[in-house]
């Protein structure tokens, strides 16, 4: 229903995608396949019974899986209101056994940015092992909030963190190399 993000599956031969209102499928690299399996649906995170209100724009199994059984999800809990803290990266634990799934009730939150409009939300690994997640400007027109170029604001912009390492107060790292790491208030 409303697929918004595909990506492959790294360690084993199955396609992740991501539907619009919350539920996350994967697929094998077959074509005898009839039908996709569920790995998380986070209606059933937030429980939610009402159908379509919220959005999951973003999941990615860790780059090690299946031998790090993590995945991460981008979701926003209100697709009716702006919310200070809507939008949000999620790491979940993936269940043993194959087909992957989460269990709904391992989330943690990483961290939160606000939500209405731009949500942004796109997840993946890069080749160094980082997860990159673009996150949207939360305004519904250009940038009404002029987020984008903020450095002191998570919305509108490309972040990189480290989830294999985790800091003092926070479950992830921001890499050192980050050009903005000693950058005030960024």
């Amino acid at each position: 229903d409303e697929p918004l993000d595909m990506n492959y599956a790294p360690g084993i031969n199955r396609l992740l995608v991501v539907e619009r209102f919350g539920r996350i499928f994967s697929v094998p690299l077959d074509r005898k396949t009839a039908k996709p399996d569920l790995i998380l649906d986070a209606n059933q995170v937030l429980g939610r019974t009402k159908p379509k209100t919220l959005s999951a724009y973003g999941f990615a199994l860790h780059p090690q899986y299946p031998k790090v059984r993590y995945a991460y999800a981008t979701i926003v809990t209100s697709n009716t209101e702006e919310l200070p803290r809507g939008s949000r990266l999620s790491r979940f634990r993936v269940l043993p056994g194959e087909p992957p799934r989460c269990d709904p009730k391992s989330e943690q939150i990483l961290f939160e940015w606000p939500s209405g409009g731009h949500n942004g939300g796109c997840l993946q690994f890069g080749p160094d092992g980082y997860l990159y997640i673009a996150t949207g400007d939360s305004s519904g027109i250009a940038d009404l909030y002029l987020t984008g170029q903020d450095l002191t604001n998570l919305s509108g912009a490309i972040l990189r963190i480290d989830v294999d390492h985790p800091g003092e107060k926070l479950p992830y790292t921001v890499p050192r190399d980050n050009p903005f790491l000693s950058t005030k208030g960024a």
